[in-house]
C-alpha cells in the first residue's frame, strides 16, 4: 500500500517496507524491520551489519546515514537513490534500451570499483548477494 504521510515536519513516501523521508537537505531511504521473528541471532546480525556499515566510504557504495537499533522499530536509513534498482531501470523500455555502451561500461566499472573495496577491506568483506535488484542507481547512473 502507498502512502503519503506528514510527519514532524518530514515528508515520508511509503512502499512495502522502504521509506522515503524528505528532509530539507536531502532525501534518505528508510528501511524498517519486520521484528515478528526476529530471535536474538537475527538481533546480532543486524547489529553487525550497521557496524561494518558504519565503517564504509566509499562513491559505489550506498551511505548509511543512521540506524535505530532498538526493538521494536529496527531500521536503517541510507542516502537516497533516486532510480532505484539496476534491474528495474534495465527493464524499462523507455529507459533500459536507451542507455548507451559507454554509460553501461561506466556502470559496470562502478559495480567492479565498489567490489573492489569491499574485498580490500581488512578483513575482506564479501558480499554474497551481488545481482542487479541489489544495486541502486543515482540521478547520474552512478551505481551503488
Amino acid at each position: 500500500m502507498l502512502s503519503f504521510l506528514h510527519w514532524l515536519g518530514l515528508y515520508r513516501l511509503q512502499y512495502n517496507n522502504q521509506i522515503l523521508t524528505v528532509f530539507p537537505i536531502q532525501d534518505v531511504a528508510v528501511k524498517i524491520l519486520k521484528v515478528q521473528g526476529f530471535d536474538s541471532e537475527r538481533f546480532e546480525e543486524f547489529l553487525k551489519e550497521v557496524t561494518l556499515m558504519k565503517r564504509l566510504r566509499h562513491p559505489n557504495i550506498v551511505l548509511l546515514m543512521g540506524a535505530v537499533i532498538q526493538p521494536p522499530k529496527l531500521s536503517i536509513v541510507t542516502e537516497y537513490l533516486s532510480r532505484g534498482s539496476l534491474y528495474e531501470l534495465l527493464q524499462m523500455p523507455s529507459v533500459g534500451s536507451s542507455i548507451s555502451e559507454k554509460r553501461r561500461l561506466s556502470m559496470a566499472y562502478d559495480v567492479a570499483s565498489g567490489m573492489n573495496y569491499l574485498h580490500q577491506m581488512k578483513p575482506p568483506i564479501v558480499h554474497r548477494d551481488l545481482k542487479s535488484p541489489n544495486l541502486l542507481v543515482d540521478d547520474s547512473y552512478t551505481v551503488k
